[in-house]
């Protein structure tokens, strides 16, 4: 049997503990960010609202290096309750455009910054700029926060409020696609019950210990 849960309220009961711990430091950017799991949170969950608001699609198109933008990114669209398709763009247009088409993904989410250093790049007409979000959600700084505040508290009610998905299961999670090596890249689809039991296994066994850190390369 599969774990019935939702990745996102995994995700935030893991985060919520400690609002204060670090969760992100990203050296990618003209000048480093560092992130706390609460403001993380809050971003991510500011996003969110964004995203179901201005996106009807299910499956959403990710374009994006790994770091900050990045990972509100994916965490944004696991919290408006959409499938995350992470496209590689390294690979070439063809095999994008092919890959976007098997998916249905008409949206992507991307930085303006990144679409002028890939101008090859089949990008659709809907494209959201998370960079530029970013950088707005960055004004509203009284109601950062009031939402730490609330989140520190509080953490089941803010949950609530931001109607953060329980039930997952077996429902589609993500799609991954393959590098194509063997021919045109192939969708895989990956459920809230694989991706949670494989965070279970791995807990189990016991490889990274409570206090281990992350390093990422871009």
């Amino acid at each position: 049997m599969g774990v019935p849960n939702h990745i996102a309220s995994e995700i935030f009961a893991s985060l919520s503990k400690n609002v204060y711990a670090p969760a992100i430091v990203d050296y990618g950017l003209p000048s480093p960010v560092r992130l706390n799991r609460g403001i993380l949170l809050i971003l991510a969950l500011r996003m969110a609202g964004d995203l179901k608001r201005e996106i009807k699609d299910h499956r959403v198109g990710v374009v994006l290096p790994p770091g900050v933008p990045g990972v509100l990114a994916n965490l944004a669209l696991v919290f408006a309750d959409k499938i995350p398709v992470n496209f590689n763009f390294t690979l070439g247009s063809e095999a994008i455009s092919q890959s976007m088409k098997e998916a249905g993904v008409r949206t992507i989410l991307t930085a303006r910054i990144l679409r002028k250093k890939l101008p090859d790049f089949p990008w659709p007409e809907e494209c959201f700029d998370v960079a530029d979000r970013l950088k707005g959600y960055r004004k509203e700084k009284l109601s950062i926060f009031w939402q730490f505040f609330w989140l520190s508290f509080f953490p089941r009610s803010f949950a609530k409020s931001r109607e953060v998905p329980q039930e997952g299961g077996e429902k589609e999670a993500l799609l991954l696609f393959t590098s194509g090596s063997s021919g045109a890249p192939k969708g895989v689809v990956l459920s809230h019950s694989n991706l949670l039991s494989n965070c279970h296994q791995i807990s189990k066994v016991g490889l990274f210990a409570k206090d281990a850190k992350m390093l990422a390369f871009s």
